[in-house]
């Protein structure tokens, strides 16, 4: 029988006391996933033959660092080795019986889960699951994922066996989107039409059903430029506030000309602005009509050949082109 305690030390060393044999270590690594780092890394301490039978159990005083255990995208990034930027957000396994959170010093944010409440911590079913379960939806770390052949089989195996699953078909669904790959899969009748971003969480665009795999884009932009904002307490405050109707009323209640004052004000500052980057000084004429191409932007008419023209004509000299 197996006799494993584990006493807790504080980061980032714990002490273990085992009681087993080499067949029970061998055992114990495939038995317990969560604790196969630690077996793995104590086979070097068991009592050598001349010392204790090897078929005995044999008592074994340990002190070994915690290993790095991590879960979600920031395991993904490690496991895929992908080139990605550094997430602001990491989730990491603890040997603690509660929840912890610590803010870095580059302002990002750390995660501490008591690891034996979690399930399936090393597979990308068990990973990708973890990530859109409990992590904002990164298309920047999906987006380099979804390249790697070995993912896209494992994706395509979770739609075998799990083809009712929001997040297999959330997988599918991004990858699709993104990379243009296609999977073998039929959505199974009855399954609900489910969300890529909770409304109650962020502010979404227009929803883009997608059929094939039962999934409802409704993030921002498109693949190429997708933010991402999350419905934080100071700007569903600020949301709240009815600050577009207040901005209305108080352009209403001005006159005209003191409006088209402002705007011109708003537009020359801008204009000088941009010359002062780029080392150049416009004259009045030439502010003026830059000041009027900014007029102009947004508007939904379509852009001609024409107008481009035209506009390049003016930027040119202000912007020392």
């Amino acid at each position: 029988m197996l006799t494993l305690i584990a006493l807790a030390l504080g980061q980032p060393s714990i002490i273990l006391i085992l009681l087993l044999t080499p067949n029970q270590v061998n055992y114990a690594a495939s038995k317990l996933p969560t604790a196969k780092c630690y077996l793995d890394s104590i086979k070097d301490f068991r009592l050598s033959p001349t010392e204790a039978p090897l078929d005995k159990p044999a008592l074994i005083f340990a002190l070994l660092p915690m290993p790095s255990l991590y879960f979600g995208y920031e395991a993904l990034i490690r496991r895929y080795q992908l080139q990605v930027p550094p997430l602001r957000c990491v989730y990491a396994a603890t040997l603690r019986t509660v929840e912890s959170r610590t803010v870095l010093a580059h302002g990002g944010e750390r995660f501490e889960l008591p690891v034996r409440h979690l399930r399936d911590t090393e597979s990308l079913v068990g990973q990708l699951t973890f990530a859109f379960k409990r992590e904002h939806l990164n298309l920047t770390v999906l987006g380099a994922l979804f390249e790697i052949p070995e993912v896209l089989e494992g994706v395509q195996r979770w739609l075998n066996e799990k083809p009712s699953s929001k997040y297999a078909r959330m997988a599918g669904h991004l990858t699709t989107w993104m990379t243009g790959h296609e999977f073998d899969y039929i959505l199974p009748l009855g399954c609900p039409r489910v969300p890529l971003l909770n409304p109650d969480k962020y502010i979404v665009g227009p929803a883009i059903s997608d059929p094939k795999f039962g999934i409802l884009n409704n993030v921002l932009g498109d693949k190429w430029f997708s933010p991402l904002i999350r419905k934080t307490p100071n700007l569903v405050k600020w949301l709240g506030a009815g600050l577009a109707g207040q901005v209305s009323e108080a352009l209403q209640g001005m006159e005209p000309e003191t409006r088209a004052q402002a705007v011109d004000y708003l537009y020359f500052s801008e204009t000088r602005a941009s010359c002062r980057m780029d080392d150049t000084a416009p004259r009045n004429f030439q502010a003026a009509q830059f000041g009027h191409l900014l007029e102009q932007a947004g508007r939904p008419e379509g852009l001609t050949e024409a107008q481009l023209g035209d506009w390049l004509c003016v930027c040119a000299p202000i912007l020392g082109w």
